[in-house]
Parts: structure tokens; C-alpha cells; sequence
């Protein structure tokens, strides 16, 4: 299993949620059982969950663990990067990212694709 961080600037990292060995992904929610907000395969797809609907693919992590987000027209957007020691990257320009996060257990694929998840969802709701 591994544990998603955001990146908090002067802070201690916030732990959003988690993924589980079979690639759910869960928020974590005080007081009450953590919310399942998708899932994520194990080459690096990532899909939301919808209510009464099947899962959404949101988007995926290539081999080089660049990130990107799934656009309706025209090509994939790239969103920002995954590297090896599970920090989460995300583009805000052509030749700059920025860290917005973290991934801690075994940092596969699978976990850095649960890691978009939930920063896109949390960017999405906020």
C-alpha cells in the first residue's frame, strides 16, 4: 500500500489518502471510513469513480512517469511528472514544474497514477 502526500509550502506534508494493493484509491476523512475516489491499474491508468456509472479514465502514467491528464479534443495534456523516489511534479510551464506531493511505499507506476488522482481531485474540488 502506499500513502499520498500534498506538498504543504513551510509544512509538514498533508496525507490525503492512500492506495491499496488491488490499485483503489482512497481520501482519507476524519471521522468517517475513507472515500474511495477511484482506481488505477497496474500499467499506470487512472480512472474516477462515478457514482451509478462506471469509472471515468481521467489519465495515466507513461513509462518515463510523465503524467497526463486525458483531454476530450486533441492530444493527452501533459500535467507534470512522477520520479523514482515518488515525488509528484506538476507542469506550470513548458520548462518548469513545481512539487505538489509525495508518494511513499513501493512508488510504482500504480501509486504515482493514484497520486494524480487524488491531486486532481482535489485541485477539482477546490
Amino acid at each position: 500500500m502506499g500513502e499520498i502526500y500534498r506538498s504543504v509550502p513551510q509544512q509538514q506534508d498533508e496525507l490525503l489518502g492512500h492506495v491499496d494493493d488491488e490499485g483503489q484509491v482512497f481520501r482519507d476523512v476524519a471521522r468517517a471510513p475513507d472515500e474511495r475516489v477511484g482506481h488505477v491499474t497496474r500499467d499506470g491508468q487512472v480512472y474516477r469513480h462515478r457514482a451509478l456509472r462506471p469509472d471515468e479514465r481521467v489519465g495515466y502514467v507513461d513509462d518515463k512517469r510523465d503524467v497526463y491528464r486525458d483531454v476530450s479534443r486533441g492530444r493527452d495534456r501533459r500535467v507534470g511528472s512522477v520520479d523514482r523516489n515518488g515525488e509528484v511534479y506538476a507542469r506550470v510551464s513548458d520548462d518548469k514544474e513545481r512539487r505538489v506531493g509525495k508518494v511513499t511505499g513501493k512508488r510504482s507506476l500504480q501509486e504515482g497514477a493514484a497520486a494524480l488522482l487524488l491531486l486532481l481531485t482535489r485541485s477539482d474540488d477546490d
